[in-house]
């Protein structure tokens, strides 16, 4: 288990290496759990109580290291995209303002009658939806089967 949860943060940090390369504590650990892989390969024969501790130890490290450095990069990402939508809605912003600049609108929504042809078609599909729910509910039927017990079949009777 030590071994894979080393390999696991090593290639996430070769990862990091790859976009980052100036990164002097990733350089610094990723040298340090290179050594702890070869370690690892060297020893893994012997099965002692002493190097079964070291292993948990090992492990341990390794998921913790990697938690704290997913965790960064997770909130950078999280960072950097909330400074892009900052961006596109103050972009937005500006826009809005330009538009009610030369439209001389003053901030509340005109006619609704603009906003009803934006969606082409809406007007029959609605009414095809309406139709037969604002009217009567439909009759049913109970029929039996011959031959077949305790079964019914409904059918709808419209009228």
């Amino acid at each position: 288990m030590a071994y894979a949860a080393l390999l696991s943060l090593t290639q996430t940090l070769e990862q990091i290496l790859g976009s980052r390369p100036e990164e002097k504590q990733i350089k610094s650990l990723h040298e340090k759990l290179s050594f702890s892989l070869s370690f690892l390969d060297d020893s893994s024969p012997k099965n002692t109580e002493s190097m079964t501790r070291m292993e948990a130890r090992i492990r341990d490290a390794a998921y913790e290291a990697e938690d704290i450095i997913e965790l960064h990069l997770s909130k950078e990402i999280l960072s950097d995209g909330l400074q892009k939508v900052i961006k596109e809605i103050d972009s937005i912003l500006v826009d809005v303002e330009k538009m009610i600049d030369m439209n001389d609108i003053d901030g509340s929504s005109k006619s609704s009658s603009n906003n009803k042809s934006a969606v082409v078609g809406f007007d029959n599909d609605s009414m095809q939806i309406n139709i037969p729910l604002s009217g009567p509910p439909p009759e049913f039927k109970s029929t039996s089967i011959d031959g077949i017990e305790n079964t019914l079949v409904i059918k709808s009777i419209n009228v």
